[in-house]
Parts: structure tokens; C-alpha cells; sequence
């Protein structure tokens, strides 16, 4: 999803996931390659309970009921594919996720930084390595690939951080638009 421009994100969409295409076999074969399942994420730092920034100067409310969440959802999908103008669809089943994804402040990059030369040089080498969307990235498959650099880092035996792509001199912690590429693993590979 491209970086909004001030009032270019009504919906306060993070991201849509085709999940059809995500996750192929988890269907029945009744309706296998027949239906387009999709996951709209909602919300984060364009609702109001974060301040009004450059990008969201004036946040929406936090809705409150999940059902709330279908029409912004839907009026995205049409607005940025077209064909599903006269699409409707076969079932929603909204959830409402509060505080599941973290929201990166600014010093996050630093921090990391720090942490991971903390926990390389200090008394914890060796026995702690770090892994989870709080350190970075923004999903279970962010997660699973750090895990995943990690049990190989330590079957190498190696010590392993979990932090190991904030060392990375490249990083630049300026402005919030860097930290973006920064959480991407084929950035680092």
C-alpha cells in the first residue's frame, strides 16, 4: 500500500491481503479458485487514540463495534479496484484487533541498534535472542522469518540477537519513511 498523502486514505486502510492467493488449500474444493477471499486491515495510527500528525492531522475514532468496519472496508476495495464496483460480497466476518500491531515511534531503528549491541557485547551473549513484530516487521510471516534466521544462526552456533539487520550502518533512523524498507527481510538477505 503506498504511503498516504494528507486525506488520501478516508478509510484508514494499512493493507489488504489476498488471502486466496496468500493461502491456497485452506478452502474447500467446493469453492477453491471459484471466490476471492480478502483481509482488509483498518486502523493503527489513523485512529484517534494517537495525536494528529503531518499525515493524519485529524484521526477517526476507534469504531466501536467491528461491524463498523465493513462499509470503510468495502468503499476501499471499490475505490481501489474498480471492477468491484458492482461486486457484493458473499460473506464479512469483521473482527475488531485492538493494539495487535505495534506502531513504531520515532528512535525505534536507534533503539534496536542499541539493543542489539546490548545484548551482543553484554552479559546476555549468547543466551538471548530477540524475535516478534515488536522488534520488526508486521505479521506471522515476519515473525516465522526471524525465528527461522535465528534457530539457523544458533544450530550454526553462532550467537545470535534476533536484532541483527538494525546493525546494519545503511539504517537510517531520520524519518519515519525509513523504517519501512527497513523491516522488509530481502533487504537485509
Amino acid at each position: 500500500m503506498p504511503r498516504p498523502q494528507p486525506g488520501g486514505n478516508p478509510e484508514n486502510v494499512l493493507g489488504v491481503v489476498f488471502d486466496s492467493t496468500a493461502l491456497p488449500g485452506l478452502d474447500s474444493s467446493s469453492v477453491e479458485g471459484k471466490v476471492t477471499k480478502l483481509t482488509v486491515m483498518m486502523g493503527g495510527p489513523y485512529w484517534s487514540i494517537y495525536p494528529s500528525s503531518p499525515t493524519n492531522p485529524d484521526p477517526a475514532p476507534r469504531p466501536g463495534s467491528a461491524e463498523q468496519l465493513v462499509e470503510p472496508a468495502l468503499k476501499h476495495l471499490r475505490r481501489v479496484f474498480p471492477v468491484l464496483e458492482s461486486v457484493e460480497p458473499i460473506v464479512t466476518a469483521p473482527h475488531l484487533h485492538l493494539d495487535c500491531i505495534p506502531t513504531y515511534l520515532p528512535g525505534h531503528v536507534t533503539r534496536l541498534r542499541e539493543l542489539h549491541e546490548a545484548i551482543r557485547d553484554g552479559p546476555w551473549a549468547g543466551k538471548l535472542s530477540l524475535a516478534g513484530n515488536g522488534y520488526g516487521g508486521v505479521g506471522v510471516n515476519d515473525c516465522v522469518w526471524s525465528v527461522d534466521g535465528i534457530v539457523k544462526g544458533l544450530v550454526e552456533g553462532r550467537a545470535v540477537t534476533g536484532l541483527e539487520r538494525w546493525a546494519a550502518p545503511s539504517i537510517d533512523d531520520t524519518s519515519a519513511s525509513t523504517i519501512l524498507p527497513a523491516l522488509s527481510p530481502q533487504a537485509y538477505e
